[in-house]
């Protein structure tokens, strides 16, 4: 069985618009046997024609709102990631507003990027629809004699053999 995975964001085309989830959706018009077996991870919330963040309830729901528009019905939306992390909110905020949305069938799963194994754990006291994801290089730093697959962005790659995380 072929399983695909589409990740997009709200806002990734030309003039910050949503042309790209409008070529998800046709896409899905066209080959309607697809939908099912593909799994589509959008990012959003951020604020209309900028890139600028904003965590708000309204914002995150308008931004959801968006995403499901520019689908048309064509394809669900399997899991809504907010962007970047508005600071004015704690992380408990954006997993009870995102819940709510999981409740009301907006979507299934909430993701969460670039965040810490604390902040996984605040979240899942909230919410355990949780799907996180680490940005890795892809371009490997030496280890001794072995190369990592990737390093974690936040911490400098280092050689010493003591080195456990890897």
């Amino acid at each position: 069985m072929l399983l695909l995975l589409f990740t997009a964001g709200e806002y990734y085309a030309t003039g910050l618009t949503t042309a790209n989830l409008e070529l998800i959706s046709r896409f899905f018009e066209k080959y309607p046997e697809y939908a099912d077996r593909a799994f589509l991870s959008v990012k959003g919330g951020s604020i209309p024609g900028k890139l600028d963040v904003d965590g708000s309830r309204e914002n995150l729901r308008r931004s959801v709102d968006v995403i499901l528009k520019a689908l048309r019905g064509k394809k669900k939306l399997d899991l809504f990631e907010p962007a970047r992390r508005d600071s004015n909110y704690e992380m408990e905020h954006y997993a009870e507003v995102l819940n709510e949305m999981v409740k009301e069938g907006k979507f299934d799963y909430i993701g969460l990027s670039e965040v810490s194994a604390e902040t996984i754990r605040r979240a899942h006291k909230v919410s355990t629809r949780l799907l996180f994801r680490r940005r890795v290089n892809a371009y490997t730093c030496e280890l001794g004699n072995a190369r990592r697959v990737g390093r974690d962005r936040s911490e400098p790659c280092s050689v010493r053999a003591g080195n456990e995380r890897w």
